[in-house]
């Protein structure tokens, strides 16, 4: 049996251990992948030396806050991690030594994709500047959009980012109008809450968080208020971004949407339930995860 791990902050909580399990299954491949919570930098690194020193171990996710000290970490690092320097995925090579991926970024692209969101030419925007942001901005370059601007609460953080890429950044206070494309990578995100910005901005754009769950909630109200096109959480990025870390350690990649349907659904009508935007009864969708977030058929609005 292989062993494989998610490693961060708080792994207690991740999905990634079910989503790992069910690619397993549906592959045939026997897999013991369990979850390491470490509280810093020195514990993340005793961890995974202690980890990869089995025998049996393929492989680890590494999710915040440890994405750029699994690049210090690694012994070599794929293509894929780019100039971000954000490393999601690590394998063990047949000599011994531990590679580093980065998946986000074509897990981002795929579900963005699949959700029919143009990317040719849109005008981006990304509220945050942390390092998830540095996992994605290579991704989302190549897939061809046409500008991008990082709006972060400290300025410092995002004119970093833009000595690296060239992107455009301002204040979260200080947001342009006309993003086609607005992703949300902030820490309010992190912590539950809606990043403050001004909603105008989110109208007409589509909107997508990185957090996925419970805690991708407020910004998905706050994007419906203010008339976003369409919204979407995490939650497709997180299976994507999985297959292709499990084709890395196995060799084989799962379909991310049918495990993801397996394990969370879309598009269940919730019988008795009525919008309070509207009032309408039985028309709200189960329609984003385990968000809580529910979208009513009739107003076309989310609750």
């Amino acid at each position: 049996m292989r062993r494989c791990s998610v490693i961060g902050a708080h792994t207690s909580l991740s999905y990634s251990p079910r989503i790992h399990a069910e690619f397993a299954h549906t592959a045939g491949i026997e897999l013991d992948y369990g979850y390491i919570e470490t509280p810093d930098e020195d514990g993340f690194a005793a961890a995974v030396r202690e980890f990869f020193a089995h025998e049996d171990a393929a492989g680890m996710n590494v999710t915040v806050p440890y994405k750029s000290a699994a690049a210090a970490l690694a012994d070599v690092l794929h293509i894929s991690v780019g100039r971000g320097a954000a490393v999601n995925t690590l394998a063990r090579l047949e000599d011994g030594r531990l590679a580093g991926h980065n998946t986000d970024g074509a897990g981002l692209i795929q579900d963005l994709k699949h959700l029919g969101c143009p990317l040719t030419g849109a005008r981006a925007l990304i509220l945050g500047a942390g390092g998830a942001v540095r996992g994605v901005l290579d991704a989302l370059i190549a897939a061809g959009v046409g500008s991008i601007c990082i709006a972060n609460r400290t300025p410092g953080r995002a004119a970093e980012l833009a000595e690296i890429w060239d992107v455009e950044t301002c204040a979260l206070g200080d947001v342009p109008p006309g993003a086609e494309l607005i992703i949300n990578a902030t820490a309010a995100g992190q912590s539950a809450e809606a990043p403050q910005i001004d909603p105008e901005i989110l109208s007409g754009a589509f909107c997508y968080d990185l957090s996925y769950g419970i805690i991708a909630r407020p910004f998905a109200l706050l994007a419906s208020a203010a008339g976003a096109s369409g919204w979407a959480d995490g939650i497709g990025m997180l299976h994507r971004q999985a297959a292709l870390s499990f084709e890395i350690w196995h060799g084989v990649r799962p379909d991310a949407e049918a495990v993801r349907q397996t394990l969370f659904g879309r598009g269940r009508f919730i019988a008795g339930a009525g919008c309070r935007e509207c009032g309408s009864v039985d028309s709200i969708c189960e329609a984003y995860s385990d968000s809580g977030v529910y979208r009513c058929v009739a107003c076309d609005r989310l609750v």
